[in-house]
């Protein structure tokens, strides 16, 4: 299985959270930077199986609040729809 390590520790906004996690999980040029195109990419556009881990979680959530929240809940509705993809923080 691949393993992705996306450190978002760094971060500071929402749309840098979204940039950032494109970058890492190779999203095509027209990823949309919202939760449903998110959601969409994950399902169609990454390689599977891919365990992610999401180091400096708790920090990005301290600065951007409910927004990193609503990032990880995605993540965690597609690895319970898709055994092939596990989502990990740190």
């Amino acid at each position: 299985m691949r393993k992705i390590v996306f450190d978002s520790i760094h971060v500071e906004s929402i749309g840098e959270l979204h940039r950032d996690l494109a970058k890492s999980l190779g999203f095509p040029g027209h990823y949309g930077m919202n939760l449903d195109a998110l959601y969409d990419c994950l399902s169609g556009e990454i390689a599977l199986p891919l365990r992610m881990v999401w180091k400096n979680y708790r920090v990005t959530r301290s600065k951007i609040g409910k927004d990193a929240v609503k990032v990880l809940k995605v993540m965690r509705d597609f690895a319970r729809e898709e055994p092939d993809f596990t989502i990990e923080v740190e």
